[in-house]
């Protein structure tokens, strides 16, 4: 989209979009709002076709608002309703949308460039190519819209936006940050992403069809169920992803920066274990402390080892035997560990911030606190903020006073589980199995799942 003027046509001649004076816009606005309280004498915001650069709409309730063709460059639209609202062909660069809902919006062909969406919701808006025309007198329809219909969302700063199920096909979405936004079941087919930031994007089921990604960052981004082929991944940083095996193998990937693993990286992993082991019983006076962020040790077994401390940051850790292994204030963020077997770990005071462990098995492991940490001997919770637990065996594990604010543990087993003072805000327990969990001075604001 170029920064010509937007045009259309009259009785067969060009004209400017149209001007609107602030007091008529207020009005508009006004009434709108009137409208959607269910007042008398409310009529929808009809603002197609009209010159509205810079303006102020934030806060408002603009739901179902019409903003056709419109030139919003500039404008400000920060925690605004906008459920429904029509951005068809709209001139959006370098927009301010924060914390607005656009769930369902049309915003095909809409130019984005240099928008800030950050903390948005988009779920399900349509934002694939369109041309708007305007017709003639003598019904000749003549494209208004700028560069070639494509929906341009480059250099937009989209984090933490919720983009899931939106349609983004054959978007122009070159060095964009989609970084921790989530963008699951998303249809981004043949869209342009180069360069595009997706560092820790919620990418599950999304459809990468044809997609040019060439130099995009996904590390730690999770793909899952993702639909990837046909497409340019040259250069991609994939470390720290959570992908499915299909995926390794697949000649998408071939020039993708993929996880290392230990001989990749150089390192005698027996060795290393030895030195760390060594370090822990020491107190830090003999071997030294192992750091495996980002290594990809899937399969392995680490059973019985002693691994306190240890940065497994990211690691790819899925199916590994970690039976009764010592982990307590173990960096496990982000790590892989679906379908893991942590059974009587000692996982104490531990992070497992965004920790995948899906159908992993948990039973009778101890992620209590860790106490008498440090000098002050202050006591240390264990974190599984965000954590996937979905389908996980808890049973008999130890988690009072564990942080699982916004965890995921859908069909989760915690029989027997202990969860005295607990953090479950916002925490997924739906299908879970509780029988005689313990639940005594958790909080649970948010939390959906439980009776």
């Amino acid at each position: 989209m170029s920064d010509t003027k937007i045009t259309a046509l009259q009785n067969g001649e060009a004209t400017e979009l149209k001007n609107l004076r602030p007091a008529d816009l207020a009005k508009a606005l006004s009434l709108h709002e009137r409208l959607l309280s269910g007042r008398p004498g409310g009529r929808r915001a009809l603002l197609s076709g009209f010159r509205l650069e810079a303006t102020d709409f934030s806060t408002r309730d603009l739901r179902e608002s019409d903003f056709t063709g419109a030139a919003l460059a500039g404008s400000l639209f920060r925690r605004t309703k906008l459920q429904f609202a029509n951005f068809y062909a709209a001139d959006l660069r370098r927009t301010n949308f924060n914390g607005a809902d656009l769930t369902r919006a049309d915003l095909r062909g809409a130019c984005f460039r240099g928008a800030s969406l950050v903390g948005a919701n988009l779920t399900e808006a349509d934002i694939r190519e369109a041309v708007l025309a305007r017709y003639s007198a003598n019904r000749i329809p003549t494209a208004v819209s700028h560069g070639d219909g494509h929906a341009d969302m480059s250099a937009i700063n989209a984090e933490g936006a919720n983009l899931s199920n939106a349609k983004m096909g054959g978007s122009f979405t070159l060095r964009a940050d989609f970084s921790e936004a989530n963008l699951s079941n998303a249809d981004l087919r043949n869209a342009d992403l180069r360069m595009s930031n997706f560092r820790n994007a919620i990418m599950t089921g999304v459809n990468l069809i044809g997609v040019n990604a060439a130099g995009a960052d996904f590390h730690g981004a999770v793909l899952t169920n993702a639909r990837i082929h046909d497409a340019n991944f040259d250069g991609v940083d994939l470390t720290g992803a959570i992908l499915d095996l299909t995926h390794l193998t697949s000649p998408v990937f071939a020039r993708a920066v993929l996880p290392k693993t230990p001989e990749d990286a150089g390192l005698d992993l027996e060795a290393a274990l030895d030195m760390h082991e060594s370090w822990v019983r020491s107190a830090a006076h003999e071997g030294k402390r192992l750091t495996l962020d980002g290594i990809d040790l899937s399969r392995g077994d680490f059973s019985a080892r002693n691994l306190t401390a240890i940065s497994m940051a990211e690691a790819i850790l899925r199916g590994c035997n970690l039976t009764g292994v010592q982990l307590a204030s173990a960096n496990l963020a982000r790590t892989d560990l679906r379908a893991a077997i942590l059974r009587n770990a000692d996982l104490r005071g531990a992070s497992l911030e965004h920790a995948h462990l899906n159908e992993s098995i948990l039973a009778g492991a101890d992620l209590s606190p860790l106490t008498d940490v440090g000098s002050s001997g202050r006591s240390l919770s264990t974190d599984l903020r965000g954590a996937k637990l979905v389908g996980a065996d808890l049973r008999g594990a130890k988690l009072m006073h564990a942080n699982l604010a916004g965890a995921d543990l859908s069909r989760a087993k915690l029989d027997e589980a202990d969860l005295t003072g607990a953090n479950l805000d916002g925490a997924r327990f739906i299908g879970a199995a509780m029988g005689n969990a313990k639940l005594q001075g958790s909080s649970m604001e948010g939390t959906t799942g439980l009776v």
